[in-house]
């Protein structure tokens, strides 16, 4: 069941939080995050902005095909050049 169906008033995002140590896959890079928050109904996702930095394009053009939200964290978001992508 699609969690947007019990929470349909708050979006839910997956955190992708780039831990070595951290043992979920499904956190381990922004590709895994985007497929697990859409199979489970999930409103989007949010990253670690170098992951981000890493393919901007691919990753956004993959998060709007699939109609997900799509946020960055960390002092990667600092400057005017890497917001503008």
């Amino acid at each position: 069941m699609a969690l947007a169906l019990k929470q349909n008033e708050i979006p839910v995002l997956f955190i992708v939080c780039n831990e070595e140590d951290f043992s979920d896959t499904r956190t381990k890079n922004v590709d895994s995050g985007l497929a697990f928050a859409k199979s489970v109904g999930l409103s989007g996702l949010v990253t670690y902005a170098p992951n981000f930095l890493e393919s901007p394009e691919r990753i956004l053009q993959d998060s709007r095909e699939e109609n997900l939200a799509l946020l960055t964290y960390t002092s990667g978001n600092a400057t005017v050049d890497e917001i503008k992508v």
